[in-house]
């Protein structure tokens, strides 16, 4: 299984970095260009054990998911189910000088192939610089 990595530094503190993206209703506002909504579809709201759908850009069909690790300040994982295999998207967060490290990868079979892990990467950039442009404007 294949993993795309990036990193980025924001001049935000690691509290407020972190509780938006562990937000995951979030995600669309920084991620627009591959995530058109989230849903949450447990009683749960937030932590390890939450459910939330997500529907990709030209897709019609929800992708459930769910929160499988979640550290505040530290880390929040979660998978998502496609019908294509699962992928894990993985945040984790540090704190620095300047505010917060974080590290975002994504894993799945379907990076095995390298045209796909390039795309990953290249939109896994960009969603990470305008996490880092909201997160940086206030």
């Amino acid at each position: 299984m294949a993993e795309g990595r990036v990193e980025i530094e924001i001049a935000s503190p690691v509290k407020k970095v972190f509780d938006f993206v562990a937000d995951v209703e979030t995600h669309p506002l920084y991620d627009g260009e591959f995530v058109e909504s989230v849903k949450i579809t447990s009683a749960k709201r937030r932590g390890k054990g939450m459910t939330f759908t997500q529907v990709r850009r030209g897709s019609d069909k929800p992708s459930p998911s769910e929160i499988i690790e979640f550290a505040p300040n530290k880390k929040v994982v979660w998978v998502a189910h496609g019908a294509k295999g699962d992928v894990l998207v993985s945040y984790w967060f540090e704190k620095t000088p300047r505010g917060t490290r974080i590290v975002h990868a994504v894993s799945s079979t379907l990076l095995d192939d390298p045209e796909r892990l390039k795309l990953s990467y290249e939109e896994n950039t960009r969603e990470l610089a305008n996490l880092k442009k909201m997160m940086e404007e206030d």
